[in-house]
């Protein structure tokens, strides 16, 4: 992913499709006799926030035109605004077989897979994009995770080692590295290899980065929710509001998790949960995390019994 849009790297609609879903909006420009006509329409009610209207506009649509990948796409889009990734697999699944080639629609695939826990599925999907297309593997922040769900934690801490090729002052970043290197090897290395910190200016974030360093608290990343403010003084919109509530909630979630407090861990995950900010990919990573600590992914993705090493 670009540096420009890092400080938004985890809120895009649909991370990681860029080349996939990017376009959609030129269906707007086809004549009003197009089959597009209807895609088009729903491109327009999903940036108005109607999906389920959007929804019911492309099912009727691929019902007559199943061909019509845009559409698909579309419809994906649509199901994961309204948390359904179950819904959008056979979709991300017909668009995989019909397109084996293209490393976005493995990448898709991998995507809509892991919002439903399925998490070694995922994986085999994201390293496919990367054989398909290898200049993505540094940037590849999602299969990082997924290894993290999986037990890989070694090849997860290379991920977001190779990630701050991409971005140096990601925390985010830095703090999925500390949890590889902590399950792997113990806090005080994970300490020791922790990331050095960069200008991610996102609330809380800074004070994340400080707590997983040894050097904050998590009362400390709770006071910040107290500002009403940016930091120019303006007035926060609700949804700027919600992303700092969950970004709080979510990375404490994780700081009990790897330190062994579960009941800790579960009560800050359910209120980064409660949020709500389908399609956000960290939402869903939230959502596969709280499923995760209650052994809900199978077999192939069980959770470590108690904290990491010391």
């Amino acid at each position: 992913m670009s540096k420009p849009g890092r400080a938004w790297k985890w809120a895009h609609v649909v991370l990681g499709w860029a080349c996939v879903l990017g376009a959609l909006p030129a269906a707007a420009q086809q004549p009003e006799s197009s089959p597009q006509e209807p895609p088009s329409q729903a491109t327009r009610l999903l940036r108005a926030g109607q999906a389920k209207q959007a929804l019911a506009l492309l099912d009727g649509h691929l019902k007559r035109h199943p061909q019509d990948d845009a559409a698909r796409r579309l419809r994906i889009q649509a199901h994961l605004i309204l948390a359904q990734p179950h819904a959008a697999e056979p979709d991300a699944r017909l668009l995989a077989r019909k397109h084996p080639r293209n490393a976005d629609y493995a990448d898709l695939l991998g995507s809509v897979l892991f919002h439903q826990g399925k998490v070694k599925e995922a994986l085999g999907e994201f390293d496919r994009a990367i054989r398909l297309d290898p200049q993505r593997r540094p940037g590849h922040w999602q299969r990082g995770i997924a290894c993290y769900y999986v037990g890989q934690y070694e090849q997860g801490a290379r991920q977001f080692e190779l990630y701050l090729q991409v971005d140096a002052a990601d925390v985010e970043n830095a703090v999925w590295h500390y949890l590889c290197v902590a399950r792997s090897r113990g806090h005080q290395e994970a300490r020791k290899r922790l990331f050095p910190p960069g200008r991610d200016p996102r609330v809380p974030l800074p004070e994340v980065y400080r707590l997983f360093a040894g050097r904050g608290t998590p009362q400390q990343v709770l006071d910040r929710l107290k500002e009403k403010n940016d930091s120019q003084g303006r007035p926060l919109s609700q949804r700027a509001m919600r992303l700092r509530r969950f970004y709080a909630h979510l990375y404490l979630g994780l700081y009990y998790e790897v330190h062994g407090d579960i009941p800790q861990a579960k009560k800050h995950l359910d209120q980064a949960i409660q949020c709500r900010l389908a399609p956000h990919y960290m939402w869903y990573v939230a959502r596969v995390h709280r499923r995760w600590l209650e052994g809900k992914l199978g077999p192939q993705a069980v959770p470590p019994p108690g904290k990491a090493g010391p």
